[in-house]
């Protein structure tokens, strides 16, 4: 009997040994990634799984010409966006979003698809799509060993979303129209200012910057130098004025910019004021 115990309980512990083993972590051969950018006020996060070429021939073979794919491995990418934008000129609500493509050798259909999580084509609906929309592959001059996706060629308010695996890559274009949300962040900013010179600042260097409310953008500028003097807001206030056509308020507005900057030893904004000045010295 002491015997046969000794043996069951020897045998439990090769069993729990066992499963321990089978339970400890091991390298992913498709690990996850993320990949988050802010395109506009909207933020953008892409998480998706990378396979890796390993010697293999992928479009067309790998991956079947003019059949959906998942697009990489496990789970079909995951595109979370934080506000209205549009992709491809099409719009796509706030919210999550699966993507899926369908490759050929002369053109992608990208599939936008309402349902938050796909682990394969199985499952996939065509009736959840978002949109649909087709776009041209560009050959790649050096293959990408492993599956990539990421955010590219930056402007104030889109970003192309690439794909890129062997010597293929795929792109489209997310934009956020953020006028509307921007103007109402700078209303509600200003309502809660309570003398903090930088917001009267930044208020009127987004009105300069997008060409709009001249006037307002000039008061502002006032108003946050009347506060406090930095080199970098006189200089707002100096392109205020120059947004006016005031030249001469704005040549002296940049001299003073000049002097501060030079008292803060910071080169940069001592070039920029000594550039406008020869420009607005001239109009």
């Amino acid at each position: 009997m002491k015997q046969n115990f000794i043996g069951f309980i020897g045998l439990s512990i090769a069993i729990i040994s066992g499963m321990s083993a089978v339970a400890q972590d091991l390298p992913m051969p498709s690990p996850e990634s993320e990949t988050e950018q802010m395109i506009g006020l909207a933020e953008a996060e892409i998480s998706y799984y990378r396979p890796s070429m390993k010697g293999r021939t992928i479009f067309g073979d790998l991956v079947p010409y003019n059949e959906i794919w998942r697009t990489g491995a496990n789970i079909s990418p995951r595109l979370e966006l934080s506000e209205d934008v549009t992709i491809n000129g099409k719009a796509a609500p706030a919210g999550t979003y699966t993507i899926l493509t369908i490759p050929g050798k002369e053109k992608w259909t990208i599939i936008i698809s309402k349902q938050e999580e796909l682990r394969g084509t199985g499952s996939y609906k065509q009736e959840e799509d978002l949109m649909r929309f087709d776009v041209m592959p560009v050959a790649l001059a050096t293959a990408v060993e492993t599956f990539t996706m990421d955010f590219s060629d930056l402007t104030t308010n889109s970003a192309n979303l690439n794909i890129y695996w062997e010597k293929t890559k795929v792109s489209f274009p997310i934009v956020h129209d953020y006028m509307e949300v921007a103007l109402k962040n700078i209303d509600k900013a200003l309502a809660t200012a309570n003398g903090a010179f930088s917001t009267y600042e930044s208020a009127a260097e987004f009105y300069i910057d997008n060409n709009m409310e001249a006037d307002k953008a000039l008061e502002l500028a006032k108003k946050s130098v009347d506060m406090k003097a930095t080199f970098w807001n006189v200089y707002t206030l100096s392109r205020a004025y120059a947004n006016k056509g005031m030249y001469a308020e704005a040549i002296k507005a940049a001299e003073q910019s000049m002097k501060l900057s030079e008292e803060a030893q910071y080169q940069p904004y001592v070039n920029m004021n000594k550039a406008n000045i020869e420009a607005w010295s001239k109009m």
